[in-house]
């Protein structure tokens, strides 16, 4: 069509372990969007050269979607990846010729800053707020978000309701607007379990299955996931956990299962695919997170109708209503979370009703309503 849009879609990597739900989104938004209405190009600053990122890129390319890679990332030099994604990306920018371009990373955001201020950006960008921004970098924080981003970006987004609130609190900021994380729901209508990969990993059928994912960083309070399991080892002997991921607390995670000697209760099964075949084998699905965005993971939990248990923080509370569509725990205590796991566990008729309710709430989340609100809005920021 002659009206077609060129959208460009801007992720840190492809590799979902590092940028785990930003990447997932995007490119879930990348495939709900009008094909008619918009062309999408997913690019990213740089290339893990990881086999999930190979896997991700080719299945992209194969699918229509030009993904493109920046510059080779170099975890001993991250600053120096970064300058060598930014002289590609002016390039790049002009090679694709957008009409708008939606950021989904905070580097990529800087990105776009510099590109704004020393090259020029001659289309419109969006940016979409994640997570509370650079938690850890409070300098950085007041200058990126509450003066450059002000200037630099045509219309902002947070996928929580707390996180738009943060937003539209700084001086001289246009609104900002909620527009929440989603799934593909349809991913899950009828996923059968993936019993092979349970006995690969040992684990029973009717073995009482907690499950958690994400990357292995203090952000996911693991280590009290780990501790709570070592209370619930004493009343229900059973049971197992699965930690799904792949991250850099690898190896102090291992240590704390090792000194628990909870090797035979709890796994660290590393990346996995083919998400939506591992969750329905799940009795739980436990978030132990001590911050969040808004969790993809909780809203895929609740499509596998998995129940959820989930720490009370904001993002988690926006999608899980103690004792309606799950239940919530005071974060950074593990005793609490054990205690709620094993009334969950041994409460297992109740676990109808709390399913039901959370699928119906999850809907409100699907991937085809979110992708038309931001057609909406991208037709809005051209015009």
């Amino acid at each position: 069509m002659n009206d077609q849009l060129h959208v460009v879609l801007l992720v840190a990597d492809f590799d979902t372990e590092n940028t785990g739900g930003l990447t997932r989104f995007a490119e879930a938004l990348a495939y709900a969007l009008d094909k008619e209405q918009f062309k999408v190009t997913l690019l990213a600053l740089w290339q893990r050269n990881t086999n999930v990122e190979r896997k991700r890129i080719a299945r992209l390319t194969q699918d229509g979607f030009n993904p493109v890679t920046l510059a080779n990332f170099d975890a001993q030099s991250p600053y120096r990846a970064f300058f060598k994604a930014f002289q590609k990306l002016p390039e790049v920018v002009h090679q694709l010729q957008p009409d708008l371009i939606h950021c989904h990373s905070e580097f990529g955001e800087i990105a776009l800053v510099f590109l704004k201020l020393l090259r020029g950006l001659h289309c419109p960008a969006l940016r979409t707020a994640h997570n509370f921004e650079w938690k850890k970098r409070p300098l950085r924080r007041v200058l990126l978000s509450r003066f450059a981003y002000l200037w630099a970006f045509t219309a902002e987004y947070g996928v929580s309701e707390q996180i738009v609130e943060t937003l539209n609190r700084r001086w001289f900021a246009s609104r900002a607007k909620y527009i929440p994380n989603a799934v593909n729901l349809r991913r899950f209508v009828n996923a059968s379990p993936d019993l092979d990969r349970l006995d690969q990993w040992r684990v029973k059928p009717d073995t009482p299955l907690i499950m958690s994912i994400g990357r292995l960083t203090p952000q996911k309070g693991f280590p009290d996931l780990i501790e709570a399991a070592n209370y619930i080892r004493q009343v229900i002997p059973e049971v197992r956990v699965l930690i799904i991921g792949e991250g850099p607390d690898h190896a102090a995670l291992q240590t704390q299962i090792e000194a628990a000697d909870l090797q035979d209760h709890i796994i660290l099964t590393g990346t996995q695919s083919q998400i939506e075949t591992l969750l329905p084998c799940a009795t739980l699905y436990v978030s132990s997170s001590h911050w969040e965005g808004l969790p993809t993971v909780i809203l895929e939990s609740m499509a596998a109708n998995v129940p959820v248990i989930a720490t009370d923080i904001s993002g988690n509370n926006t999608l899980v209503q103690h004792g309606k569509t799950g239940w919530l725990v005071p974060v950074n205590n593990p005793k609490a979370l054990a205690e709620q796991i094993e009334n969950a566990l041994t409460q297992s008729p109740s676990h109808r009703l709390i399913t039901q309710r959370a699928l119906q709430h999850a809907q409100q989340f699907d991937i085809q309503r979110i992708a038309a609100q931001y057609a909406t809005e991208y037709r809005q920021n051209i015009a």
